[in-house]
């Protein structure tokens, strides 16, 4: 895509890198700068997301012994009709909702709820992304799944039937 657009806009690079030759050296120096500073923030906001979403992971294990221990937890299947249809099971107590849904989280969980996503990615990009988005909004306490569903799934911890005729609603409890 950059490359495209690289292309298309050779004539407006070619004229600002003139305009910028002829105004001097200063001018060059500070774009640059401007260029550097950008990489940079975007370099460390990264990493900071990428040191986030390590320190929020919970693992299969520690959910289950939470479940067990009856702690007071919201979990959140993110899966697609697809996924649902192709693995039609959950954690048991999971509500079923579509991460579109969950745009504005507030609307279908409760702020001060810990909560738990999962998907069906092993590099649970869909829960993570949910979990960031949920905790610039105000939630605390939210992790996404490490290893998603396939991981609870080969640590041998129970799952639940699914009817994948019902996950094509947006926001379905465990009674649903």
């Amino acid at each position: 895509m950059w490359i495209t657009l690289g292309y298309l806009c050779v004539d407006l690079i070619s004229w600002l890198l003139a305009q910028a030759t002829r105004a001097g050296m200063p001018v060059v120096a500070v774009l640059v700068a401007a260029l550097i500073a950008y990489v940079v923030l975007k370099y460390v906001r990264r990493q900071r997301f990428l040191r986030h979403l390590q320190a929020a992971r919970i693992s299969p294990a520690e959910l289950k012994r939470r479940m067990d221990a009856g702690e007071p937890l919201v979990i959140v299947d993110l899966r697609t009709a697809l996924d649902v249809e192709t693995a039609p099971y959950r954690i048991p107590g999971a509500r079923l909702i579509d991460p579109e849904v969950l745009r504005h989280p507030t609307h279908t969980i409760p702020r001060q709820s810990e909560v738990v996503f999962y998907c069906a990615e092993p590099s649970e990009a869909t829960s993570a992304q949910v979990a960031l988005r949920a905790a610039a909004l105000g939630f605390h306490d939210v992790h996404p799944l490490s290893g998603g569903l396939e991981a609870w799934r080969e640590a041998g911890f129970p799952v639940e039937p699914v009817d994948p005729a019902s996950s094509a609603i947006g926001s379905r409890g465990p009674s649903a």
